[in-house]
């Protein structure tokens, strides 16, 4: 059984082929973007109410800290304050 390995110069591809290679791309990676992006709207909308349920049920001024903290406990409050630090200033 022989192989044969055929050369392909750069002409055959043609302006409208190039065109075409062009395009596909910039479609195929907004096809895998747009969920990753769909996700974390949702995932921040989530958030927000969470929140703003917090914000309602304990009458205290607070942030990403304190409000974990009195809902959560200690231990969960520290790791989210630090969490949303390190998102907020990387």
């Amino acid at each position: 059984m022989c192989i044969t390995m055929h050369n392909i110069s750069g002409t055959d591809i043609g302006l409208i082929g190039l065109i075409g290679i062009g395009v596909g791309g910039i479609i195929g990676s907004g096809i895998f973007a747009l969920p990753a992006i769909l996700g974390a709207g949702i995932i921040i909308m989530i958030l927000g109410l969470i929140y703003a349920e917090l914000g309602s049920t304990y009458t205290m001024t607070g942030g990403p800290y304190s409000l974990p903290r009195k809902a959560l406990g200690n231990d969960t409050g520290f790791v989210l304050g630090w969490g949303y630090f390190i998102y907020a200033f990387t």
